[in-house]
């Protein structure tokens, strides 16, 4: 059997080689969720739903965290162990042990997890507890790892972090690069090392948009603005919560929720109006909107267009595979692309030609965006750009993408299970 001091060295050597050699990639997730302790030697090895982190026992100091780009099949942990000298790990479906550096990891039977007493600290559910001498490493859901000695309690997880792993919405606006949530909320930063958390009424983030006026948040409870970066305020104006989606078109913002399309005046476009249940639809899903054309993507309507005499319906009667769309984008050429649930992608050509590509058949859609003059995709299989008639497969944290945005030179892909942020020049190479 391994000796831990040699599986220590062994680590830190690991933990060198991570440091100095440059990444194309940078997974950026939260760790304060903790779901499992291990020490080894003199290191603390701590499971989180942002990966594994390993800190120096005595001064906390955290020595590197393992993700999904060092071979983790997820960076939701839940258990670890030491398995004759090598760090084992669990995720909910697969069973992963390190070795060189590396998690290498098989699918394995669902992990079952087992009641624990109903411990709390600073209010928070206690998950793991660790013991070193007179020191108590205490695991929390939500506040992070706390080590305690005496009297003495002291936060070790770092604060400031981005405040969600499962990521929506994508902007950069007044020098800051924004990130809505799912579950946490708002949260920016200006050098992707510290965030700050905004509050400004809600919890569910559904899109994002830059405008003149300011930047505009669909969420949960509405839609908000911010015109610093600062303060917020609602829009009274769309009067009902559950916004979904946000496009301007460089004279207006359009404004979608369940079951109404709205257009506000952002630079001299025309007046206000409202449109309730645009082309039959009370299941609205996303808006696009370019110079050429507004698209609505619907769960009951499939594809909906916006034409001078009202709304024309593109659905599975008018030649689509199903009619539950649940994002849509515009090209340059005014290509009309819509994420499905079940189907993949569709495509409605300038000339009103419909068609499914074969590349992404049976996927659940969850996204569909113009990035720069590309399409992407993102569904339940992951990220996928459109190459020629075909859709070409990227790696991301997690199968289940959300969201995808270009900000300067970096692709940002926003997942349920951490953000992946990529150079631009490596998009095709993986």
């Amino acid at each position: 059997m391994k000796s831990a001091w040699v599986l220590s060295v062994a680590v830190a050597v690991a933990v060198s080689l991570l440091t100095n050699v440059a990444q194309a990639d940078n997974v950026v997730t939260n760790t304060e969720h903790a779901e499992d302790l291990l020490v080894v030697d003199r290191q603390l090895w701590v499971a989180t739903r942002g990966g594994i982190e390993v800190y120096s026992i005595g001064s906390e100091v955290r020595e590197t965290i393992f993700t999904s780009e060092d071979g983790l099949a997820r960076n939701h942990v839940v258990d670890l162990a030491l398995v004759e000298g090598k760090i084992r790990a669990r995720t909910l479906e697969h069973r992963c042990t390190m070795e060189n550096a590396r998690f290498e990891c098989v699918k394995s039977t669902l992990y079952k997890t087992t009641p624990k007493k109903h411990v709390r600290h600073r209010g928070f559910r206690v998950t793991a507890t660790a013991v070193v001498g007179d020191t108590s490493y205490l695991a929390t859901a939500g506040d992070g790892v706390w080590k305690v000695r005496g009297n003495s309690q002291k936060r070790i997880t770092a604060k400031g972090q981005i405040c969600s792993n499962h990521i929506t919405a994508i902007q950069s606006y007044a020098g800051r690069t924004w990130f809505g949530s799912f579950d946490e909320g708002l949260c920016s930063t200006t050098d992707m090392v510290h965030f700050k958390t905004h509050e400004f009424g809600a919890l569910m983030v559904n899109d994002l948009e830059v405008t003149p006026r300011g930047l505009f948040i669909a969420a949960s409870e509405g839609l908000f603005v911010t015109r610093d970066g600062e303060h917020f305020e609602r829009n009274t104006w769309v009067s009902q919560r559950g916004v979904n989606g946000l496009a301007f078109d460089g004279k207006s913002l359009f404004v979608s929720s369940l079951s109404c399309l709205w257009r506000i005046r952002i630079r001299g476009g025309p007046r206000d109006q409202e449109w309730w249940a645009p082309g039959g639809s009370r299941s609205l899903q996303s808006v696009a909107a370019t110079d050429k054309g507004v698209w609505l993507a619907t769960e009951d309507r499939g594809l909906v267009q916006q034409t001078k005499e009202g709304f024309q319906v593109f659905d599975r009667s008018a030649g689509l595979p199903e009619s539950w769309m649940l994002d849509v984008a515009i090209d340059t050429r005014g290509n009309v692309y819509g994420a499905s649930l079940r189907s993949g992608v569709v495509r409605i050509a300038s000339t009103g030609t419909i068609q499914s590509i074969k590349s992404t058949d049976k996927e659940w859609g969850l996204f569909m965006g113009r990035v720069g003059t590309d399409i992407w995709f993102g569904s339940q299989n992951g990220a996928a750009r459109k190459d020629g008639a075909s859709f070409v497969r990227q790696i991301t944290p997690h199968p289940n993408v959300h969201v995808i945005a270009q900000i300067g030179s970096d692709l940002f892909f926003g997942t349920e299970g951490g953000l992946l942020v990529r150079s631009a020049d490596e998009r095709g190479s993986r």
